[in-house]
């Protein structure tokens, strides 16, 4: 939050609610226990307080098939891969703090994947600039899941239709894809890839705006998305 506030000059007010899942049934979450989420104004990120969570639990649960490659690289930012899924929930609680700027430095976020991509855009360019270590096992965790998950669904007219409602798996396997190719991007762009989004994505322009017309606009701040869109099929 510092980090945000000196760099973009965005101030957020964020409650965090860690959560047993006693607690988490009493305050109604519609998602699974330990699946990171959070609410509309006042802001509160919902995280869960054990290590028996639906997030830990599935990224466990790739480990028999990921690739040699992406286990050592768990290993080369310093964690084992239990220590590494268990990591994960911290990584997508940054991801939902994202959400909390990506609004608030006003962009519009247009449809379902910006919003997604975007929010993961800004948890991991301060940890690339802050904490590495957690920026490569994101970037590992993300490859165990490509690695791993046999996805029903791929393409991102898929994701906007259906949302969460693709399945856990299949939901982590597209935020890894949004994961890795902001990765990419973020080698070349930094942080200033967020103001040419802003500036194509104006907070003027409300409403949702067709994923042709997003790509083609993303096209001009760096190209490759088209391409990389069409992959997802």
């Amino acid at each position: 939050m510092q980090f945000y506030e000196r760099r973009l000059q965005i101030k957020e007010e964020v409650t965090l609610a860690v959560l047993t899942p006693e607690q988490w049934r009493q305050v109604g979450l519609q998602v699974p226990y330990g699946v990171p989420n959070v609410s509309s104004p006042p802001r509160v990120i919902f995280l869960p307080a054990t290590t028996n969570n639906a997030t830990t639990e599935a990224t466990l649960g790739l480990k028999n098939k990921a690739s040699r490659a992406t286990l050592k690289m768990i290993e080369a930012s310093g964690f084992t891969y239990e220590e590494g899924a268990s990591k994960s929930v911290d990584l997508i609680g940054l991801h939902e703090l994202g959400h909390v700027y990506a609004n608030a430095y006003g962009i519009n976020p247009a449809n379902r994947w910006l919003d997604e991509f975007l929010a993961t855009y800004f948890a991991y360019a301060y940890l690339r600039q802050r904490q590495p270590k957690l920026a490569r096992l994101w970037e590992a965790i993300s490859n165990a899941y490509v690695d791993a998950v046999e996805p029903k669904y791929t393409a991102l007219e898929d994701f906007e239709r259906l949302y969460f409602g693709v399945g856990l798996d299949n939901y982590g396997w597209y935020q890894a894809k949004f994961l890795l190719k902001g990765a990419q991007i973020h080698k070349a762009k930094k942080l200033g890839f967020l103001e040419e989004v802003r500036n194509v994505f104006p907070p003027s322009e409300r409403g949702p705006v067709s994923l042709g017309v997003v790509m083609g606009r993303l096209e001009t701040i760096r190209p490759g998305f088209v391409e990389w869109s069409k992959g997802l099929k």
